[in-house]
């Protein structure tokens, strides 16, 4: 489904998006979104966030000794270092 509409920005730049747009995307109110601008185009998606503060930061040390530990092959490790830069993004 596409859903097409005309608005205008306000003086001080927000943009409203229409209460059909809001339904589509499944956005509530309050929440977070990532806007993508390019040239000409602005793209609009929900995101989820996570608070720092349920965050715990580890050392390399640490990591490589669960590494070890799991005696993971090189493409498990591959996976889980993409996985864990995905989450901090």
């Amino acid at each position: 489904m596409q859903i097409s509409s005309i608005t205008r920005l306000s003086d001080r730049g927000t943009l409203t998006l229409p209460k059909k747009a809001r339904q589509l995307l499944g956005l509530s109110k309050s929440q977070t979104v990532r806007i993508v601008a390019t040239a000409n185009k602005l793209t609009i998606e929900p995101v989820d966030v996570v608070a720092t503060s349920q965050l715990r930061s580890f050392s390399q040390k640490q990591i490589d000794g669960w590494v070890e530990e799991d005696q993971l092959t090189s493409n498990e490790k591959l996976d889980a270092i993409k996985k864990l830069e995905n989450l901090s993004r």
